[in-house]
């Protein structure tokens, strides 16, 4: 018999950890299952791919493939009706496998024939394919949900291994054929089960299983030197003599990785434990606090006492590893009172603590809280498993005190302080102590002060504030006012001086710029022939057409409410532009504007990403996350890009911008990308705005723009530099008293502008 193991890649499928995500991760369920089957002389093949066709399946007899009831159920079951047309007999391994699930997905989709249900799944395979191979077609095998005579019987769930994991031995052989270094994340399966009893979790109530340490440590001698992983566990400190053990058989084989795991804040009890597994690699400890009202606690049943939570984070940041938690919204007995308590905790955190997400509290099948959803009247009956297939972008249930909206709108609330705290931890992540109080940031910054040209910069400490330590921006304002430290222009290639954008006779406009200049030069472009195009249309455009090219962008890194200023303009003459949005809501709730560019996408402007990814340390990840969310938030791909510069720019900006262009260049296709900006550099451009400081300005080259020299022109706004006129001027054309060559630029303009309006 010829079998497969399979799953999509971008989705997780681990216990307690599923669903789609925006980096690619190496899986660690399915590789413990082949091979646990390895070690029972039963070959296989497996794969882990983005995407199937009926080629994959056609040598195969019978495959299983491992699946996320969220985000990827529907995209996972086409597969599966694939297979069947293929011939193969098809089995579902279902994450998370909440009561019941499996049984309704294979009476509504009978091309699904098995489903393997948890704890000890690999073991229920086994047993399956022994079955199957020996032609038998009764399957009385615990964990096993089959179709009989037009029913589904489900046999439960399976605990073969009660005392541990340990027949899960190491998987190094599938880690090394699936090459981790292809992986941006990856994660390793060390335990499973809680013995908790928190009253939301479908995984409490048994004991904690590990595997042998030796086994993990041996996946984690895969990795390259320096590679972060995930440990996989509910609570792996309730097991503190496993923990001891497998830290020092890392420090022993020297084995130099970084990694993160989950605990229970009161299973911490000797602080030398914290320090082995920080010198074992351990950067981080994630616990699920879920609320920070008592009433909400002791509901949940978390075991947790309010005020312990802070002085444990403190604990732990003190040894040196960064504490991380989760938040839970939507219990049913949450009112303002709680989710405000929560909100202003928050405020209260120290600093390095990151927080992961506030995410909605799902009343899933066979726990408590569904239970007391519906005795509650909150539900009428149990949820079907449509209802959990995108359930974590809205609530499944309102509370006592609360409706679904308002839920949403404390989510929105919640998020908008989990970002700024985390964007707080990230500006203070290299910062290291050093012994006269500086940090070695800004020893290396002042170090190279010599070499900034800041004399481009009008006030220094006024926009470095922003972004640095007041310390630092202190010394450096001191070393400008006082040291008289020359300034060698040009010699920093991060440095961009654009002496000629300074010179007086070169400015046109300061801003707050009049529209009516932008419409002016709408019309000059149309009577010199340009024509209006976007991205979609360049790989049209032939160097040997003769045409004129032109590109209106717009990237809206503030106050998108003012974008209209220049949209109408364009839609007075029929043009479509371009327009790049920020998802960080330090900048603007893109939430709050959806509809609008949504309407805009529809009347055929294109809507694109304005991307912050390049100056984070894994920009992969970054981007990966930024598209999901343009995803999410406005429900289009963002097929388009650009990167939004950051002012002042960042040291090595220039060689940060250039890898990720490079990078990105490459690999578009796995983003979704179809064009950008940054990849072209045959586009000639003209900007509303200097590099210098805060009196943004364009220069006189807006009223020649043949003087660029491009086939395509390409015209950068941004809106938030635009005004409507204060005066609404009347001034006869033999009044006009202008500039010689702002006359000459607005005769051609309005000659332009009359023609379109006549078309």
């Amino acid at each position: 018999m010829k079998i497969l193991f399979f799953k999509i890649k971008s989705i997780l499928t681990e216990e307690n950890r599923f669903g789609r995500r925006t980096w690619s991760e190496m899986p660690s369920s399915i590789l413990l299952s082949a091979s646990y089957l390895d070690a029972a002389n039963i070959s296989l093949d497996l794969l882990n791919e983005e995407s199937y066709d009926e080629t994959s399946f056609s040598y195969y007899d019978l495959v299983f493939q491992w699946v996320s009831l969220a985000d990827g159920l529907y995209e996972s079951l086409d597969y599966f009706r694939v297979a069947k047309n293929a011939g193969c007999k098809t089995a579902m391994v279902l994450f998370d496998d909440w009561e019941g699930m499996q049984q309704e997905i294979i009476r509504d989709y009978q091309f699904v024939d098995f489903g393997i249900r948890g704890w000890d799944l690999e073991e229920t395979i086994r047993q399956l394919i022994v079955c199957l191979d020996h032609g038998k077609d009764h399957y009385n095998i615990p964990g096993l949900v089959y179709q009989n005579a037009g029913s589904v019987i489900d046999n439960g769930r399976a605990v073969f291994f009660k005392d541990s994991l340990t027949h899960l031995v190491s998987s190094k052989k599938w880690m090394n054929i699936l090459n981790p270094q292809l992986y941006e994340h990856i994660s390793i399966r060390v335990s499973s089960g809680c013995a908790f009893r928190c009253t939301f979790c479908h995984i409490g109530g048994r004991p904690s299983r590990f595997r042998n340490y030796r086994d993990v440590v041996d996946e984690l001698n895969v990795l390259k030197s320096g590679s972060h992983v995930k440990l996989l566990s509910a609570d792996v400190l309730s097991n503190a003599e496993w923990v001891y053990s497998l830290c020092k058989e890392i420090i022993d084989r020297q084995i130099v990785v970084s990694w993160e795991t989950d605990i229970r804040l009161t299973s911490i009890k000797e602080d030398s434990l914290l320090q082995l597994m920080k010198i074992a690699g351990c950067k981080e400890l994630t616990v699920g606090v879920e609320s920070f009202h008592p009433n909400i606690m002791k509901a949940i049943r978390k075991g947790y006492y309010i005020e312990s939570i802070i002085p444990t984070f403190e604990r732990i940041l003190k040894i040196g590893i960064q504490p991380s938690f989760s938040m839970l919204l939507g219990h049913p007995l949450d009112s303002n009172e709680t989710l405000n308590a929560t909100f202003h905790c928050l405020s209260r955190l120290p600093k390095g603590v990151k927080v992961l997400c506030a995410q909605y509290l799902r009343p899933l099948p066979g726990t408590q809280i569904e239970a007391e959803a519906i005795e509650m009247l909150l539900l009428d009956k149990p949820l079907p498993y449509t209802e959990f297939v995108k359930s974590r972008d809205k609530p499944n249930l309102p509370t006592k005190y609360l409706s679904k909206d308002e839920l949403i709108a404390w989510q929105r609330i919640l998020s908008n302080e989990v970002a700024r705290i985390n964007s707080m931890n990230d500006s203070q992540s290299d910062i290291v102590s050093t012994e006269d109080g500086s940090s070695e940031i800004e020893r290396e910054f002042i170090s190279k002060s010599s070499h900034y040209a800041f004399n481009i910069v009008p006030n220094v400490k006024a926009v470095l504030k922003r972004v640095l330590p007041g310390k630092l921006v202190a010394k450096l304002a001191a070393i400008k006012h006082c040291n008289n430290i020359p300034v060698e222009a040009g010699k920093n290639t991060n440095v961009r001086t654009h002496e000629d954008n300074f010179r007086p006779e070169s400015i046109l406009s300061i801003a707050p710029h009049n529209v009516r200049l932008y419409e002016y030069l709408i019309g000059y472009l149309l009577d010199r022939g340009y024509r209006f195009i976007t991205l979609k249309d360049i790989e049209s455009v032939s160097p040997e057409d003769g045409n004129k090219y032109v590109i209106l962008r717009h990237d809206i890194d503030f106050f998108p409410e003012k974008t209209d200023l220049l949209v109408n303009i364009e839609k007075k003459y029929d043009i479509k532009s371009e327009l790049y949005v920020i998802l960080d809501k330090s900048y603007y709730n893109i939430e709050s504007y959806s509809k609008y560019f949504n309407e805009l996408h529809d009347q055929g402007f294109l809507v694109g990403l304005h991307t912050l990814a390049p100056n984070r340390k894994d920009f992969i990840s970054e981007l990966r996350t930024e598209i999901m969310q343009f995803e999410d938030i406005l429900g289009i791909s963002p097929a388009y890009f650009t990167i939004h510069g950051i002012c002042p720019s960042p040291e090595f900006w220039n060689e940060k911008r250039q890898e990720f262009i490079s990078c990105l260049s490459r690999l578009r296709k796995n983003f979704g990308i179809i064009d950008s900006h940054n990849f072209h550099d045959e586009i000639g451009w003209i900007e509303d705005t200097g590099v210098g400081g805060e009196l943004c300005y364009i220069r006189k080259k807006w009223l020649q723009p043949e003087i660029v020299g491009s086939q395509i022109t390409g015209v950068l706004t941004h809106q938030l530099h635009w005004e409507n006129p204060c005066v609404p001027w009347d001034i006869s054309a033999d009044g006009i008293k202008e500039h010689h060559e702002i006359l000459e630029f607005i005769n051609i303009a309005q000659n332009g502008l009359r023609k379109a309006l006549q078309k």
